[in-house]
């Protein structure tokens, strides 16, 4: 085998070495990632409420939102930098259907320090296009849909939640 042919192969085969380190933080090959993954947030629920208003003038979309959920960055070297929680599916508990998905807001920045914790509010308005026919006094889940810049995404479900209805009583 010439030299030449040598330092090839030891070549190739240090480039092999390097790019297998799969998932190691310290590993040259690994693609670039922004923050860390989404399994080191920690997600529980504070608050929250889902319901319509039905009164004689609504809009399309009666539905509304509240929910308070506290996030925690359980890694303790990298903070998330632009977290979000774009939508939520609203599940109908009695027999575990979608009913649809609701589009959410906040006014947070998505920026979570490392190690830190904190509430957050996020909310879902009346709309101007129908989502679904609301279920009214029926148990509903709600999975937050949950992703980080880099993309990678998880669901959080709370417990389950009554939708309320406000109606326009007639005397």
């Amino acid at each position: 085998m010439s030299t030449r042919s040598y330092f090839c192969l030891m070549s190739l085969l240090v480039t092999l070495l390097l790019c297998s380190c799969e998932d190691s933080e310290n590993c040259l090959c690994s693609p670039d990632r922004i923050d860390p993954p989404v399994s080191d947030l920690s997600v529980t629920w504070n608050r929250g409420s889902i319901g319509a208003n039905l009164m004689p003038i609504v809009p399309p979309d009666p539905v509304m939102c509240r929910a308070w959920l506290i996030l925690e960055n359980k890694n303790p070297r990298e903070a998330f930098s632009k977290v979000e929680i774009p939508t939520a599916d609203v599940i109908l508990a009695r027999n575990d259907s979608t009913l649809g998905t609701i589009p959410l807001e906040t006014d947070w920045d998505g920026l979570l320090a490392p190690g830190k914790k904190d509430t957050i509010f996020f909310f879902k308005n009346t709309g101007t296009e129908a989502i679904f026919s609301p279920p009214c006094s029926e148990r509903v889940l709600i999975d937050f849909m949950i992703r980080n810049v880099d993309g990678d995404t998880k669901v959080f479900r709370p417990d389950t939640l009554t939708f309320q209805c406000a109606f326009l009583e007639l005397a």
